[in-house]
């Protein structure tokens, strides 16, 4: 059964090597069992901050 991982980034800092993440992206968390799951702590996460996301399939599992 795979599991699921969540990528963020910051729209403001996308591609600028001093912002956020170092101008790229980031994965939270550790792995989820489950897609809703990954979206419910993407939401916590992201929820109040000016970050986009996306739920992805954990390749490493």
């Amino acid at each position: 059964m795979p599991k699921f991982k969540v990528v963020v980034w910051c729209d403001h800092c996308l591609n600028d090597a001093e912002g956020c993440f170092g101008g790229g992206t980031e994965t939270i968390g550790s792995s989820f069992e489950t897609w809703e799951d990954a979206q419910k702590a993407a939401s916590e996460y992201c929820g109040h901050l000016p970050y986009g996301y996306r739920v992805e399939e954990d390749d490493e599992y």
